[in-house]
């Protein structure tokens, strides 16, 4: 049977030198990067020289010095997501970006208790932890691997079952992360033509990552439950 969904989103994160105050939803809104009626609608958290922080229907974005930050919670509005940011970078085309992030995050719910702990067995063997802790059980699994292209990076993949006896105790969340060093040339431009280059392609690859090792690992016998 495929596996349920409960939820969905998708992240671009940058790092490199922002000016948060640029970051307003009035911006965007001048540009056509957003309608006119989606800047009225924002709610506007903080924009400062330090931190710009806002949320409207379908994005949510964070910008620090540092570090941007911008996410859409349901697959129709990924190519949003790409657009808003890919057009403020080609704006903001000199701007320093040195490393990019595309995430994409997958909620997983099982049918019972049974099936949650088999995939926490096929990924995390109990066998050594028993020998020293008391029912060990397994909270956060991360994994890195080379990318399956030529670019620089790499992929990182990780998984966290949430705490059992939460309202919707039998969830695996998967979050697939492709990192991209962006190179010689660590300018906004040039990482807002990657993201335009890269973002199907990535979004699938993450997909298939997510729902693979899930399925993976229901169907893989556990080495000792």
């Amino acid at each position: 049977m495929p596996l349920t969904r409960i939820r969905e989103s998708a992240a671009i994160v940058c790092v490199g030198a922002f000016n948060p105050t640029i970051f307003h939803p009035a911006w965007f809104a001048a540009r056509n990067l957003i309608q006119k009626t989606e800047e009225e609608g924002a709610e506007i958290q903080v924009v400062n020289a330090n931190v710009a922080q806002f949320k409207m229907k379908w994005l949510q974005m964070q910008v620090l010095r540092e570090r941007l930050s911008a996410t859409a919670e349901t697959p129709d509005n990924f190519p949003l997501l790409r657009d808003v940011v890919v057009g403020a970078f080609g704006l903001l085309e000199h701007t320093p970006v040195t490393a990019l992030g595309l995430n994409r995050h997958i909620h997983f719910e099982v049918h019972d208790a049974r099936e949650w702990h088999h995939v926490g067995h096929v990924f995390a063997p109990k066998t050594i932890w028993r020998r020293y802790l008391k029912e060990p059980g397994l909270g956060v699994l991360s994994i890195k691997a080379r990318r399956p292209d030529k670019r620089k990076g790499e992929i990182n993949v990780q998984i966290n079952p949430p705490v059992f006896g939460q309202a919707t105790p039998y969830v695996i969340e998967v979050l697939v992360n492709s990192h991209f060093d962006v190179g010689e040339t660590p300018t906004a431009g040039a990482v807002a033509q990657l993201i335009a280059e890269e973002w199907g392609s990535v979004m699938e690859f993450a997909e298939k990552v997510a729902v693979g090792v899930v399925e993976d690992a229901l169907r893989e016998k556990a080495p000792h439950e």
